[in-house]
């Protein structure tokens, strides 16, 4: 995605200094639990809990996450990885612990999170916009992107051969952000 320049200059940094870190933080020695304290400490921390937060303050909302109640975090950061995930069921022992208690269909039932339709909106009532922010122009102005892949990430999108909006809309905003500050 990067042209060649910008790629050359960054070779040669680790861009994992932060996992690197927080791995290293991790009291576990299972590699699963390893995994599973970075996500808690990068993601979850700093992605997902961030945006809950300001969301439900924009809108005069109390949200609470009691299963981020500190005693309850460190008593399952200690247990082993298999009573986390085991096979391909995850929150294995939360779903054992709430059988007969809650019916099948919600134990069961996948993760939904709340996106928005972004992938048919940049297809639709977006794409004049994306097809403007991330045009050849803007790209090649801002001397980051390689043109011809963001090209080739918006063709696919809009002819449904791959979901690139999470690429497409991180592109947008940082155009977005470089045209009003640069």
């Amino acid at each position: 995605m990067l042209n060649k320049k910008v790629w050359n200059d960054l070779k040669s940094q680790n861009l994992y200094d932060e996992i690197d870190r927080y791995s290293g933080e991790a009291s576990a020695a299972e590699a699963g639990n390893i995994l599973l304290f970075t996500y808690l400490r990068t993601y979850l921390m700093d992605e997902v809990l961030v945006k809950a937060d300001r969301a439900s303050m924009f809108n005069s909302l109390e949200v609470r996450s009691p299963f981020l109640d500190y005693r309850l975090v460190d008593f399952v950061n200690g247990l082993p990885y298999n009573f986390k995930l085991r096979g391909f069921t995850s929150k294995y022992i939360l779903k054992k612990l709430m059988k007969g208690k809650l019916p099948p269909a919600i134990i069961n039932r996948p993760k939904k999170g709340f996106g928005v339709p972004l992938a048919a909106w940049l297809k639709n009532e977006l794409r004049p916009f994306c097809e403007e922010v991330l045009s050849a122009e803007n790209i090649n102005k801002s001397g980051l992107f390689n043109a011809d892949f963001v090209e080739q990430l918006k063709q696919e999108h809009f002819a449904g051969k791959h979901d690139n909006r999470k690429q497409l809309w991180t592109l947008m905003v940082f155009q977005m952000w470089q045209n009003n500050w640069n």
